[in-house]
């Protein structure tokens, strides 16, 4: 990789497409996501090896998830929006599943994220579907994968974006333009 003048990493063509991960549904077993020998033709043939998914939802979608895995496949786990509700012990039993898949396929994952699109979503902790709920059930997710030997150096990925829609930025005029 080299620098240009303006302090900006240029990235060979083969970096970028190694950047680049896919969300998929494997983890619902939904479609042709139970095809794996599909799927893994199509994301190699797109060069992607990251996969942005769920744990899976459905007994079905399991051989799918361990044979991406056993492909070479990495994970960025989204925990599902059910299992804020499930409290404490339904977190933890989530983790126990998530350190097995680890302990099974070690490496295989590289993100852990807390729940996905929170503000559309339907979830509920504590009996509340709020964005403060939300923000309540990532500091206990977060502080629960630090808690845990298996996952404790797996990456939360920080959230950069906006709950809430922002208002469209102000462009000034130029001279000469019709505004």
């Amino acid at each position: 990789m080299t620098t240009s003048a303006i302090d900006q990493t240029i990235l060979s063509a083969s970096s970028f497409v190694g950047s680049i991960g896919v969300n998929t549904h494997a983890g619902y077993a939904w479609d042709s996501y139970n095809n794996l020998a599909l799927m893994v033709d199509d994301l190699k043939y797109l060069g992607v090896t990251t996969l942005r998914d769920s744990l899976a939802a459905s007994p079905a979608a399991q051989p799918v998830l361990d044979g991406l895995a056993n492909a070479g496949f990495k994970f960025d786990f989204i925990v599902p929006s059910n299992i804020p509700a499930t409290g404490s012990a339904g977190l933890q039993q989530y983790l126990a599943s998530v350190d097995s898949f680890e302990a099974t396929h070690p490496g295989s994952i590289v993100a852990l994220e807390g729940l996905n699109e929170a503000n559309v979503q339907p979830f509920s902790y504590n009996g509340s579907s709020s964005i403060a709920a939300a923000g309540q059930f990532q500091q206990a997710y977060y502080t629960a994968i630090k808690g845990d030997a298996g996952l404790a150096n797996i990456p939360r990925p920080r959230r950069r974006r906006r709950l809430r829609p922002r208002s469209a930025p102000q462009v000034p005029s130029r001279p000469g333009s019709r505004s």
